[in-house]
């Protein structure tokens, strides 16, 4: 049903912020419509399942049944075709959706009032003219977004280049006056003093950062992050990628490491980097005096087996460790310094206490380094979440695993071991997950599996005719599978509590 009203400003007000607040999340359903005739606009309004229609209640607020959409007439921009058929989203708002929000303003008075009050989750500002537009709203109407991402290049939309000096004075103009993003990631300034100043005036007057992702061009010069930075009591998140060598990266960490003992930071991510020992040995110290850091990603970097990680590794033996998170994905780390891991994890330490989190994926880890390492993750640690993809893994860890799994000291709850090579263990593995009793969720994709074992693992979760716990089942892609397995894997998804997901 389609109820159409005269004018949009007499709704109540409480009518008027829901249908705004469900354009701002982009949370439109591709059959539900309102259309715009001369500023008149009709309400959609989406019936339930019994075919009963759903209306405004008593209190005249929208029932959750209720969902409005935009579409344009040919007036007034893409806007609204670009809500229709997008999935429920989290507030975003790209270019056409700033754009637009000037329109709707125009249209409706009353949604004037409802942007000072309004919070919106996230913009991206990916040209100059996204740039200016934000400034200028942000000018009207003090507009605030919980995240917004800079990603503006040097030059306009029509590609004329633009002085690196008026993008410089933009960001100054912006950061003097906006306080208040949670989120804030920047871009690739080229030009690493200007960054400098913006960080500068950002954390003078952004009082409400709290997390600050910064993607640079290699390398960062240690003037680029203000000593100021690391001394903010509300800033708890901090990102750096694809911006650090080893020999910048010293005196930029030593800020950090000067005030360690001060800081309220509790994330720390260094990405994406060309960092090794030198990055390491400052990571190692920061970490023996810092007790606030939970989550330390240093994902994709170089670091390699050698003194400078089996130290770090050591260091986090210490009592002011509270590392919960610990991700060290694509690295070069091998065997020896795995060894130095799995001992500072077997002693009774913070370290071990507190640490729930462990990606090692991706850094040429032997069968006999993970059997050593398995055992003491299940019988000395809290750790609920393991990455293991993408090394040397083989029958001995399989075996290691299948005789641990089931000890009462387990918190193991997630465990990704996909793309080794499983094909001698195929049955082992099977049997593994069949008699699991504490693993919910596993992914054993692109592991060369039979298969046999994988029809008889399929089949078997489908009868329910272990009493296993997995609750999630990652595997091949369908294409690589006989079909015979994909007809069994149809019957359980119908059916068994377990779900089956392609990788």
């Amino acid at each position: 049903m389609i109820s159409y009203l005269n004018n949009i400003n007499k709704l109540p007000i409480i009518i008027i912020k829901e249908i705004f607040n469900l354009i701002i999340n982009e949370c439109v359903p591709s059959n539900i419509r309102i259309y715009n005739e001369h500023k008149c606009w009709p309400i959609s309004i989406k019936e339930n399942s019994s075919g009963s229609e759903r209306g405004s209640n008593s209190t005249g607020t929208l029932n959750n049944d209720y969902i409005v959409g935009l579409i344009d007439n040919g007036n007034h921009g893409s806007f609204y075709n670009t809500c229709i058929g997008r999935s429920g989203g989290n507030g975003s708002c790209s270019s056409v959706v700033l754009k637009e929000i000037v329109v709707l303003l125009n249209v409706c008075k009353q949604w004037r009032s409802i942007m000072y009050n309004n919070r919106l989750h996230y913009a991206h500002i990916g040209s100059i003219d996204d740039f200016k537009l934000l400034i200028h709203l942000h000018k009207l109407y003090s507009l605030k977004f919980e995240y917004l991402n800079f990603h503006v290049k040097s030059s306009g939309v029509s590609g004329s280049p633009l002085d690196e000096e008026n993008l410089y004075r933009m960001y100054l103009k912006f950061f003097q006056r906006y306080t208040g993003s949670s989120i804030i990631k920047i871009h690739e300034l080229s030009n690493n003093m200007l960054q400098s100043d913006i960080l500068e005036i950002m954390i003078e007057n952004g009082s409400q950062v709290k997390e600050l992702h910064l993607i640079g061009k290699v390398p960062y010069t240690p003037s680029v992050l203000p000593n100021s930075l690391f001394h903010r009591k509300k800033l708890k998140s901090i990102i750096i990628e694809k911006g650090l060598v080893d020999s910048s990266s010293p005196q930029i960490l030593n800020h950090l490491l000067e005030c360690s003992s001060r800081t309220s930071l509790t994330s720390l991510g260094l990405l994406n980097n060309q960092c090794n020992g030198i990055t390491v040995n400052i990571l190692s110290r920061i970490l023996k005096s810092n007790k606030t850091i939970k989550y330390l990603n240093l994902e994709n970097n170089f670091i390699n087996d050698g003194a400078e990680i089996s130290s770090f590794f050591q260091s986090l033996s210490s009592d002011t460790c509270v590392l919960e998170y610990l991700n060290m994905r694509s690295n070069i780390i091998g065997n020896q310094s795995i060894n130095i891991l799995t001992k500072t994890l077997k002693c009774r330490n913070s370290f071990s206490r507190h640490l729930e989190y462990l990606d090692i994926s991706n850094n040429r880890i032997s069968d006999d380094s993970a059997c050593s390492l398995i055992k003491v993750i299940l019988l000395k640690t809290r750790i609920s979440t393991l990455k293991l993809s993408h090394n040397y893994l083989g029958i001995g860890f399989i075996h290691t695993l299948r005789h641990h799994i089931n000890n009462e000291n387990s918190q193991l709850r997630s465990l990704d071991i996909s793309k080794n090579n499983f094909k001698k263990a195929s049955w082992d593995l099977v049997n593994l997950i069949l008699m699991n009793q504490s693993l919910l969720e596993i992914d054993i994709s692109q592991c060369q599996t039979k298969p046999k074992p994988l029809y008889y693992l399929i089949h078997h979760l489908y009868k329910n005719s272990f009493n296993h716990s997995i609750q999630k089942l990652l595997i091949t892609p369908l294409n690589k599978l006989p079909q015979y397995i994909i007809t069994e894997i149809d019957k359980i998804s119908n059916r068994s509590d377990t779900k089956i997901l392609y990788t």
